[in-house]
């Protein structure tokens, strides 16, 4: 990693090498109709730790991933 930098950077913070940790669940679950794979349902929620120069916080992120239907 190398330091913050940019010109428009705020002169009053520390130049420092920025970094923020994650963790927490993340659940996957198939989506079935009539026994064809529709897709899968994913959820993920992470909180944030040991931030330097960053903000701390929490995130949840909802996706839903189609799979490929052949049309036979």
């Amino acid at each position: 990693m190398t330091d913050d930098s940019g010109s428009d950077f705020p002169t009053r913070l520390r130049k420092t090498k920025g970094r923020v940790f994650g963790l927490g669940p993340d659940i996957s679950m198939p989506v079935f109709a009539r026994g064809t794979l529709l897709g899968i349902v994913g959820v993920r929620y992470t909180f944030e730790f040991g931030a330097r120069t960053n903000f701390e916080g929490r995130t949840l992120a909802l996706s839903f991933t189609l799979a490929k239907l052949n049309a036979d």
